[in-house]
């Protein structure tokens, strides 16, 4: 969840991380799909689906939240609720000129290529680790 007061319109270019000396071999070859919502206090909350591969994002609808609450409820409810939500259109229906804008609208929060590349590595840190807690659970219910 990114909060909009805390992404200035600017993004300095010397702040980036210069992902071109990465080898491509570093990034798991698995494609995923992960939730982004990007919250204004008092104005509502853009949520969207992105298909992750190959170290890019693949984002096929833009959804407007009124109500921020409902955007992060990870309750039955609330993803009920999403779903009567208006999705919007595809956004490669939309005028080439929007799609760019909201690539770079995107791109300024850092949801970009470095993000899409360390969002595989992330997930398998996290199954390595369930994977531990997995085994030493597994040892201590035989060892008593």
């Amino acid at each position: 969840m990114i909060d909009e007061e805390d992404v200035g319109e600017d993004v300095d270019e010397s702040d980036t991380v210069n992902e071109a000396s990465q080898d491509a071999s570093d990034v798991p070859s698995f494609s995923y799909v992960a939730s982004v919502v990007i919250e204004k206090p008092g104005k509502g909350s853009l949520m969207t689906e992105v298909e992750g591969r190959s170290g890019s994002f693949l984002t096929q609808r833009l959804i407007y939240i009124r109500n921020n609450q409902l955007a992060v409820d990870s309750t039955a409810e609330g993803d009920w609720q999403r779903r009567g939500v208006y999705h919007g259109p595809a956004l490669q229906h939309l005028e080439e000129d929007i799609q760019e804008d909201m690539e770079k609208y995107f791109d300024a929060r850092g949801i970009n290529a470095e993000l899409a590349e360390f969002i595989p590595k992330y997930i398998e840190y996290r199954e390595r680790l369930a994977y531990i807690n997995w085994l030493e659970n597994v040892k201590s219910f035989v060892e008593a």
